[in-house]
């Protein structure tokens, strides 16, 4: 798709108003995926977008083994929504894959991941959506991956410079995108329909983003078993306990205590960058992004990343949404 944001966040609130819808937004300018955080989950470090990518292929991997037989799409629900991932700004996430972390190599995985995604699970509901401003499939600084442009099926674009842009849009040379009578209109290839199609022009709605973050909030995707546990200690209420009386009757019983910390039970140990991490959020005595931990530890992204999986797992932080924060607990533990 070659559009504008402002052209684009009509197709976005959609994609993420039904209860049966998420969006998932990608965005290495920032800019777009700020006016989102409130009902869309929103990835803009490379480290995230590889964390996202690995989700989503667990997810549909898991749908396609589900799809009932004689299916061709699995069917949504709030449960097992529809999950739009978007791809902001298409050419500068390329250009950044490219990027060499010392010790780690670079980031082509996640352009391999989201080209699996493209190519296999439109079927587990799993759509890839790509927006650039720049629609070449190569060259320096191109806006588009050859391979995602292969399948993508239906293709949005407003004014672009030349035929030779709209054909690499369109996959063909007769929608002429370059010849739109004025702004905000754009051109639709659905593959879906047939060569005989209409080619008029269709005029876009406009969103502000100021419109954009008026808009309710909705639920945000995560997969369940990413999501870091709840330490059982933590957990007030548990479930009560059935318990069988006479006559076939079933009673309550009340709650079952959370069992008590074993005494003398080894403190956690903590690596030199988990420790550097969490003293950064102690002293930041409230929610950080990880870009946030990044800058305050000096460290790689990476090594951030593992660090904060690790702390989750101990019970140090809280994960809640894109933020982190200290839990009590860490406070004995840093001090």
């Amino acid at each position: 798709m070659r559009a504008s944001r402002t052209r684009a966040r009509p197709l976005l609130a959609e994609a993420s108003e039904a209860p049966d819808h998420r969006l998932i937004i990608f965005d290495r300018k920032y800019v777009e995926a700020r006016n989102w955080e409130h009902r869309a989950r929103t990835v803009v470090e490379l480290d995230e977008m590889r964390a996202v990518c690995r989700e989503l292929i667990a997810e549909g991997e898991e749908r396609l083994k589900s799809l009932p037989r004689g299916q061709d799409v699995v069917p949504i629900s709030p449960e097992r929504p529809r999950i739009t991932v978007f791809v902001d700004e298409g050419g500068e996430l390329l250009s950044d894959a490219k990027t060499k972390v010392k010790g780690e190599g670079d980031y082509q995985d996640v352009i391999e991941t989201l080209r699996t995604i493209a190519r296999k699970y439109r079927a587990a509901e799993i759509i890839l959506v790509w927006a650039t401003q720049k629609p070449t499939l190569s060259g320096d600084g191109h806006g588009i991956d050859s391979q995602i442009a292969g399948q993508m099926s239906v293709r949005l674009g407003l004014a672009v410079a030349s035929q030779t842009d709209a054909q690499t849009v369109f996959g063909r040379s007769d929608w002429p995108a370059h010849d739109l009578p004025m702004p905000g209109y754009a051109l639709v290839f659905d593959q879906d329909k047939g060569k005989d199609q209409r080619r008029n022009p269709i005029k876009l709605r406009y969103m502000t983003a100021q419109q954009v973050i008026a808009l309710p909030a909705r639920p945000i995707w995560y997969r369940t078993e990413e999501m870091p546990a709840v330490p059982e200690q933590a957990t007030e209420l548990r479930r009560p306990t059935l318990r069988l009386v006479k006559d076939g009757d079933v009673l309550l019983a009340p709650p079952e205590p959370a069992p008590a910390a074993e005494a003398g039970s080894a403190p956690v140990q903590l690596t030199d960058s988990e420790a550097k991490v969490l003293a950064a959020l102690v002293a930041a005595a409230g929610p950080q992004r990880h870009r946030d931990l990044v800058e305050a530890t000096d460290m790689a992204k990476a090594t951030v990343s593992k660090a904060v999986r690790r702390l989750t797992g101990h019970g140090l932080v809280v994960r809640d949404g894109q933020t982190y924060t200290a839990t009590s607990a860490a406070k004995e533990v840093s001090a």
